[in-house]
């Protein structure tokens, strides 16, 4: 299955794309790995010791997806990432 992510922030400047593909994933956590996998020029911000970094939000059909609770992919679904925001 083949998905079509959303990069916000850092992650869609780091990237210089908007939008990235995603294929043979069905979890969020499986998504998060092999996009670092993929794209090394964000690997970093998506991995913290070698798990997944919690940090980054993840929206599942506008939904914010919570870590603690697993989730598989469907088809259809529209997915984005975004770096967590900070200042003061």
């Amino acid at each position: 299955m083949l998905h079509k992510v959303k990069l916000w922030g850092q992650l869609k400047h780091l990237a210089g794309d908007e939008y990235v593909q995603v294929a043979d994933v069905s979890t969020v956590n499986e998504l998060i790995l092999k996009l670092a996998e993929e794209r090394e020029e964000i690997s970093h911000m998506l991995i913290s010791e070698g798990q997944a970094n919690p940090s980054i939000l993840v929206f599942i059909n506008d939904n914010q997806h919570l870590w603690e609770t697993p989730r598989d992919l469907k088809e259809n679904d529209s997915i984005t990432l975004m770096s967590p925001i900070a200042g003061g």
